[in-house]
């Protein structure tokens, strides 16, 4: 595939200074700018060969991993994936979109608790002008209120479900 040093460092998890350096120590590239301010542009399987032989070098390897470590990563990656699906089917992990929604949700109640709170005071601490029973009645109501959202269902199940494609799409 064919892309540029930006791309190339996201699609590798590192940064465009780091392609830099690599450059710098012989990273293969593609096409060289024709002039400035035009970006290189990499192949990125002769980049993912060039950093195993580099990481193999500095290791003091010679040779790219063997068949039987190739082999056991394989094995890894494909029992992980097993692993997820089953938490998937299980409903042990969730989509981080959802998690957002859920976690929306919670915090907006939560929310509308405290906001009820000043609701809840302004006419109890009208007319009152001791210092020490004015906070004796916040303290009250305040743990009250926190004591209500301790108690809570901050969510439901529907609050949990997923939501329909048609849903989303129309957003």
């Amino acid at each position: 595939m064919r892309v540029n040093r930006t791309e190339l460092a996201g699609l590798l998890g590192v940064s465009p200074t780091t392609i830099d350096a690599w450059v710098r120590r012989g990273c293969p590239i593609l096409e060289r700018p024709a002039g400035p301010g035009l970006p290189s542009v990499f192949n990125t399987a002769d980049v993912l060969a060039w950093h195993w032989a580099d990481v193999a070098a500095q290791e003091g390897k010679k040779t790219f991993p063997g068949e039987d470590e190739l082999r056991q990563r394989k094995l890894a990656a494909e029992a992980g994936r097993a692993e997820l699906e089953h938490a998937r089917a299980m409903s042990e992990v969730a989509p981080v979109e959802q998690l957002q929604q859920a976690w929306a949700i919670a915090t907006g109640r939560v929310r509308r608790e405290i906001e009820g709170l000043a609701a809840e005071l302004a006419p109890r601490l009208v007319g009152l002008s001791d210092e020490s029973e004015v906070k004796e009645l916040m303290r009250r109501e305040i743990d009250a209120t926190l004591e209500r959202i301790a108690t809570m269902d901050l969510l439901t199940e529907e609050d949990l479900e997923p939501e329909p494609a048609a849903e989303a799409e129309a957003r």
